[in-house]
């Protein structure tokens, strides 16, 4: 609610910045990460991280897509992800990670 909160009022401190989507992802983002250190019976809810790492990473893309200079830093940003990507799915797989069934 706090992360509403700040979106909704954030035009009248801040006029002419578009910050919304910004705050929006990063509030969701922090969200996610508290639920995931909250001790639960059955332990932390360690899935919980992984929307909070993604919805933390869209939110600083959003910022930086939202200025001018981060745009470019930005579309670097995803190309080399996307190159790394390709590369890890092409890379011919270590002797460590292949299963052998010989059975003698």
């Amino acid at each position: 609610m706090l992360t509403l909160a700040l979106i909704s009022g954030i035009d009248a401190f801040l006029p002419g910045l578009d910050l919304e989507g910004t705050i929006l992802f990063l509030g969701m983002g922090l969200t996610f990460f508290v639920v995931g250190l909250i001790p639960t019976p059955g332990g932390q809810m360690r899935w919980a991280f992984i929307p909070a790492a993604i919805l933390t990473v869209m939110g600083f893309l959003i910022l930086a897509i939202e200025n001018e200079s981060g745009a470019i830093f930005a579309a670097a940003a995803l190309i080399l992800v996307g190159v790394y990507q390709i590369y890890r799915s092409l890379r011919p797989a270590s002797s460590a990670s292949q299963i052998t069934t010989d059975q003698e």
